[in-house]
């Protein structure tokens, strides 16, 4: 059958991943259409931070590229509703979006250093690891700095506990 279509098995699985990934969009947005309510909106959000916070924490303990790509994706969807409630209040929000974008730039950097390091560790020609080490050094330092700027950046933002984020963003809204 798909042979006939003219579609070979890597791309019968890629559009069949593709379905199913729509699927789950059309299903939470059915969710996302009957809830009206702010508690609901602000529960969600509250829900978003306490995962990013726990990545962030995560990130302390055990700073690895993986666990900072993770961090990297919860600081997103928490930016992502941010953005979307920041018309509501622009002056307060506009300032968590902006640092919530700074901190997904920065674990950006650092974990484009870490995959710039380990693509030319494995391409390198041999007449060319003296040149190759000097940028893998490089590419470390530059990695560190942004990891540590990312660190301490997350630290402020996530230095509240969630009950007291949505407490305050509640009252924002409330205002």
């Amino acid at each position: 059958h798909r042979e006939a279509a003219g579609m070979g098995a890597g791309e019968s699985e890629v559009l069949s991943r593709l379905r199913r990934s729509l699927a789950r969009t059309r299903r939470s947005m059915r969710k996302l259409q009957g809830e009206t309510r702010p508690h609901d909106w602000l529960h969600r959000l509250g829900d978003t931070y306490r995962r990013a916070r726990r990545s962030f924490r995560e990130a302390l303990r055990h700073p690895s590229a993986q666990v900072l790509h993770t961090l990297r994706k919860r600081t997103k969807d928490l930016r992502y509703q941010v953005e979307w409630l920041q018309p509501l209040w622009p002056e307060i929000l506009g300032a968590w979006v902006r640092e919530l974008h700074l901190l997904t730039d920065d674990l950006g950097r650092a974990q484009d250093a870490v995959v710039a390091r380990q693509a030319i560790r494995r391409h390198v020609a041999p007449d060319e690891r003296r040149r190759a080490a000097l940028l893998v050094w490089d590419l470390r330092r530059d990695g560190r700095r942004a990891r540590r700027g990312a660190m301490v950046r997350a630290g402020k933002l996530f230095a509240e506990k969630p009950a007291s984020f949505t407490r305050r963003i509640g009252a924002v809204a409330r205002s």
